[in-house]
């Protein structure tokens, strides 16, 4: 900064920079707790900071009732209160995230990395998401506020050391004049062969490149416009010894201590079988605001998703796709929002097409969905007793080409129509100072999905041949939640009961025959539907501070699930689980800021709701997995630097988790070292 002499009075007129200020968001807590706010929680900056290198559904397992269902180490999705797949919902920016996303393999196609904001909503919000979504969505959102006219941004590596892998990000943002401004990201990861704690897991590596463009400007003092357009791209390799040539040699492999194919050397190359997934994804948001309190959203989105999958030819041409599918997804919103109540109409248009060029009976047929929803939210008072409400009925119209397995081939045209709706109710039973109990219900009529109704051969990732079930009905599910909130000065508890009974409840399951087919031997899953289902369970979350800087806190999730029409478990349902942790922070120390120290031990228990003809093995033993991570800031003149180092699985413990699919052939990854370095500027 240049500085100035004076040597008399003298008369000085200076220009100031224009520069519009935007507040970051400011978060009241402990104050009125709103009917059914229990179902939506949101991970803070530090939890997302800590596993932003993992997929998606890994970051939201700190939620209490949130589990993974996995292929491998590289795929995942969540499941939440043991429902998944079709049943839960990805919001990527606002907009539903479209794409290959068929059954419990296939996970969603965004880059963790990019985003500020995670969390997980149930209930009255879900109404807004699509059909059928009874276990609610996972929201990743960036953050579209510019603090002022300077380039500002966030360069953010690391390292780490199961399956010598690494990743990067880099975000730039600039605001402008018109309370606008625009940001970019760039982001990849890349990965080579993971490690159990005695072998390599061939093939299993991953490489990850993604961008975006966000961009912001204010039309007028009461239209704002927010333009997204994201690119992602990844490479998977699937475990070489999950694909068997035969089924003499598939039944060996299920009782194999070490994979066939293992090898003793690390790679980074991604060999047959792989995955080649490109995604695009255009969102454009515009608000109208008609008054301080109300406004008028307009979003329009566009989705193109290409999925190419390789395996092993016996004719030599590998490069040639053994699946090569093609999805375009257009969808349009209307909203108007107030205070008080949301209203809104969304349109949705699903096509998705098969490339002929792989020569081989494709997974999913061709298909082209209608979807048409109108959605209702709001809050009302009656005699003193406040309730919120939610509605939502949707039509679905599905014109699909399934290809019947004849002498010869015949393509039928088939054409099906669904109606859904959900009903939501939550209120407040008790509320004072210190505790709260709140109340929440919700019928739902889901229909089934493609997946459900008409795959018919090998899915790759799962390593298991899956059936359809064309016969398969709607889906009604009456869902009860009861969540208690206990506060008293360090100390915070939440427990969340539920209970959801479902008629025609459909569920992948395997059905205990191993098939050999000219691109080897798998084992056979298919799509049963069952006449009355229950699912219930209790979350806990406790959190003490006895004395600064220690913060003990405790999380448990126990889930029961039962076929009640056969009186039978229901398969792949997730384990009971608890997770402790000591934490211990200091705002300050020295010219260290920010300091979080945590050691975190996680138990999960063998899965012993399994009858033996339900799956292909035993269920494998419980574990206790034990980590720990550390993380501090350094200021640095303008800018801030924030370290981060963590182990996982920090006694390299050997062990198998029931809901990875991969289960039957080999361990679960071994110690993994963290390292990563964010700048701030």
């Amino acid at each position: 900064m240049g500085s100035l002499q004076l040597k008399g009075d003298t008369i000085l007129i200076v220009g100031l920079q224009h520069s519009v200020i935007e507040l970051p968001e400011v978060s009241i807590t402990e104050k009125k707790i709103a009917p059914g706010s229990a179902s939506q929680k949101h991970l803070s900056a530090a939890q997302i900071e800590r596993l932003q290198f993992k997929p998606l559904a890994d970051v939201v397992t700190s939620i209490p009732g949130v589990s993974v269902l996995r292929t491998g180490g590289q795929i995942a999705k969540p499941i939440i209160r043991g429902m998944n797949a079709q049943r839960i919902a990805v919001l990527n920016h606002g907009m539903p995230q479209a794409g290959q996303q068929w059954g419990n393999d296939h996970a969603p196609e965004v880059s963790t990395l990019v985003y500020d904001s995670i969390a997980v909503i149930r209930g009255i919000a879900a109404v807004e998401l699509p059909a059928g979504q009874m276990g609610g969505a996972m929201l990743a959102d960036k953050k579209a506020s510019f603090i002022d006219q300077h380039l500002h941004g966030r360069l953010q590596s690391g390292i780490f050391t199961n399956g010598r892998g690494a990743w990067g990000h880099l975000k730039l943002e600039k605001g402008n004049t018109n309370a606008g401004g625009i940001r970019a990201d760039v982001a990849y990861k890349t990965a080579g062969d993971l490690h159990t704690p005695d072998y390599y897991l061939r093939n299993t590596g991953v490489h990850e490149f993604s961008y975006g463009l966000l961009w912001r400007k204010n039309i007028s003092s009461r239209i704002d416009n927010i333009f997204n357009y994201n690119y992602y791209r990844t490479t998977l390799g699937i475990l070489r010894g999950a694909h068997i040539g035969n089924v003499s040699d598939l039944q060996e492999a299920l009782s194999r201590p070490i994979p066939f194919f293992t090898e003793d050397q690390f790679s980074s190359r991604i060999d047959l079988p792989r995955q080649e997934v490109t995604h695009h994804t255009i969102n454009n948001l515009t608000n109208v605001f008609i008054s301080p309190q109300s406004s008028l959203r307009i979003r329009v989105g566009f989705q193109h998703n290409d999925r190419k999958e390789f395996d092993f030819r016996r004719s030599g041409e590998n490069d040639r796709p053994a699946l090569s599918l093609i999805q375009n997804d257009f969808y349009t919103e209307i909203s108007y929002r107030s205070d008080l109540q949301k209203t809104g109409v969304q349109f949705r248009v699903t096509d998705n097409t098969n490339n002929p060029e792989t020569g081989i009976l494709p997974l999913i047929p061709d298909f082209l969905s209608y979807r048409v929803a109108i959605f209702h939210s709001g809050i009302k008072r009656i005699l003193n007793q406040e309730y919120t409400y939610g509605l939502r009925y949707e039509l679905i119209r599905l014109q699909a080409f399934p290809i019947e397995r004849s002498v010869p081939l015949v393509v039928r045209e088939e054409f099906r129509t669904f109606q859904t709706y959900t009903v939501n109710l939550a209120t407040n039973i008790f509320r004072d100072a210190r505790k709260a109990i709140t109340y929440e219900g919700q019928l739902t009529l889901r229909a089934p999905d493609v997946n459900e109704l008409y795959s018919f051969g090998l899915h790759q990732g799962v390593a298991g041949i899956e059936e359809g079930n064309r016969t398969l009905r709607n889906e009604f599910g009456i869902q009860q939640h009861v969540n208690t909130l206990y506060h008293k000065g360090s100390l915070t508890i939440q427990a969340d009961a539920y209970a959801y009974l479902f008629r025609n409840f459909i569920n992948l399951e395997p059905t205990g025959e191993l098939r050999s087919t000219i691109r080897g031997a798998f084992p056979i899953f298919k799509y049963n539907q069952h006449d009355l289902a229950l699912l219930t369970g209790l979350d806990v979350n406790a959190e003490i501070g006895p004395f600064e800087p220690f913060t003990l806190e405790a999380k448990g999730s126990f889930l029961y699930a039962q076929n009640l029409s056969t009186s039978q478990p229901l398969a792949w349902m997730p384990a009971n689980r608890a997770q402790t942790s000591l934490i211990i922070a200091f705002p300050e120390l020295n010219k260290i800021k920010n300091i979080d120290w945590r050691i975190t031990g996680l138990f999960v228990a063998r899965q012993r709701r399994v009858l033996p003809e339900q799956d292909f093995m035993p269920p494998p033993a419980g574990y206790t997995l034990l980590n720990s991570s550390i993380s501090f800031t350094l200021p640095a003149q303008k800018s801030l630097f924030r370290f981060s180092i963590g182990v996982e699985n920090l006694l390299n413990q050997k062990y198998r988790d029931y809901l990875n699919r991969w289960k039957y052939f080999a361990d679960e990854m071994g110690r993994n070292l963290v390292f990563s370095v964010a700048w701030n500027f």
